[in-house]
């Protein structure tokens, strides 16, 4: 029995020289915008609808970590965004409040908020106080719940790892207290509560490139247009596969 199975090496390598060849093409190319996503478009502009009522923003990831089936992928897109609003807030006067489920998504959560804000100017604006850690299921979702009653932020940006309709409790007292909602979770099955209870809904793969599409850096554009490659390339390869198997011909034995 072979030890390394040469279809599966071969798969994987064709797939990272995609993404090479994107991630070395792609930032010279003129053409490589990404298509408009309302929702993603709204995340800077919560932190301006803060400011005009001069509340708070929670930023919430919830059960986002660094490792993970569900949310791993989009974790560092997340953390961008983290920073980018924390540097249109520091620019604004906005504080920005995060409750997050993973100890090390925290901890890098912390460092991106506070980097944020430097890049907007204002440095002493940040505080520490401000992010915090809960314990995931009932305690991120009522934690967070007294921290929208007693700030009674103005906006709420919920995209991350938000399971088991986890959320509801938060976007029912935000809609009392008229919040600007924007929510998106990497399962599926909870976009629908998202959908019911907030202005916007980013889906799945919307999560994974907003970081990306709100900071405009080429590399990380390029990297979404080399992972968009490799998916139409497996899609291809899964009809050519069934017209040739459908044909009765064989490829390998």
């Amino acid at each position: 029995m072979d030890i390394i199975n040469t279809e599966i090496l071969l798969f994987f390598a064709s797939m990272l020289a995609l993404c090479l060849i994107a991630q070395t093409v792609m930032p010279k190319a003129k053409s490589n915008e990404l298509r408009v996503v309302p929702a993603i478009e709204q995340i800077i502009e919560s932190v301006r609808i803060c400011a005009e009522k001069g509340k708070p923003l929670l930023y919430s990831p919830a059960a986002v970590g660094l490792t993970g089936a569900f949310s791993g992928g989009f974790a560092p897109s997340i953390l961008e965004v983290a920073k980018l609003v924390a540097k249109t807030a520091a620019e604004l006067g906005v504080r920005v409040i995060t409750t997050s489920t993973d100890t090390a998504f925290t901890v890098c959560l912390r460092d991106y908020v506070r980097e944020g804000y430097s890049l907007g100017g204002n440095p002493a604006a940040y505080n520490d106080n401000d992010i915090h850690w809960m314990p995931y299921g009932s305690a991120i979702t009522f934690g967070t719940l007294g921290i929208v009653q007693k700030e009674e932020t103005g906006a709420h940006v919920m995209i991350g790892g938000w399971y088991w309709a986890t959320g509801i409790p938060i976007m029912e007292i935000g809609a009392r207290h008229k919040a600007f909602q924007i929510g998106g979770t990497a399962s599926p099955e909870d976009t629908a509560t998202f959908a019911l209870g907030c202005d916007y809904v980013t889906l799945n793969e919307e999560i994974c490139a907003a970081g990306a599409y709100l900071s405009r850096d080429k590399i990380q554009i390029a990297s979404i247009i080399g992972s968009d490659w490799c998916k139409i390339s497996i899609i291809g390869a899964i009809i050519v596969g069934g017209v040739l198997s459908l044909a009765g011909v064989t490829l390998w034995a």
